[in-house]
């Protein structure tokens, strides 16, 4: 797209993570989002208190032990406004970066908590993008 448009910005995202349990032990798991600059320092439980966090224990009684967990992002200010700023725009140079442009800016973060010596658990995600495009290359 970047061979037909100069710009782009993500408008939100969809995340579906199934976890599979693997072990003999629970493992409570969390999905949330936070800025990228917190993301070394976050703890299960920090994690777990934000207001749109998504948490829960999966059990392991044995068979096929699994859960879903579904959330809709959409990218948003610290105030909860929607970003409608030239700064969020990024060019094909940008989009290819593995760090966030701006260390405030918010990412999805999945983090488990083992709740015994023989947790285990493996995770299959979905990622949506919704991305809107800006200022085509070419005049038409």
């Amino acid at each position: 797209m970047y061979g037909i448009y100069k710009y782009s910005r993500v408008l939100s995202i969809e995340l579906e993570a199934t976890v599979v349990a693997t072990g003999t032990d629970p493992v409570r798991v969390a999905l949330g989002r936070v800025p990228y600059s917190d993301t070394s320092g976050i703890t299960f439980a920090q994690l777990a208190e934000m207001p749109e966090t998504k948490s829960l224990v999966l059990s392991t009684k044995g068979g096929m032990d699994r859960v879903t967990l579904r959330k809709h992002f959409v990218a948003r200010n610290a105030i909860g406004a929607n970003l409608t700023d030239h700064s969020y725009w990024v060019d094909s140079a940008q989009a290819i970066s593995a760090s966030p442009l701006h260390s405030t800016d918010y990412v999805a973060l999945l983090l488990f908590d083992p709740l015994g010596s023989s947790s285990a658990c493996y995770v299959n995600y979905v990622v949506r993008y919704h991305i809107e495009w800006f200022d085509l290359q070419y005049a038409v």
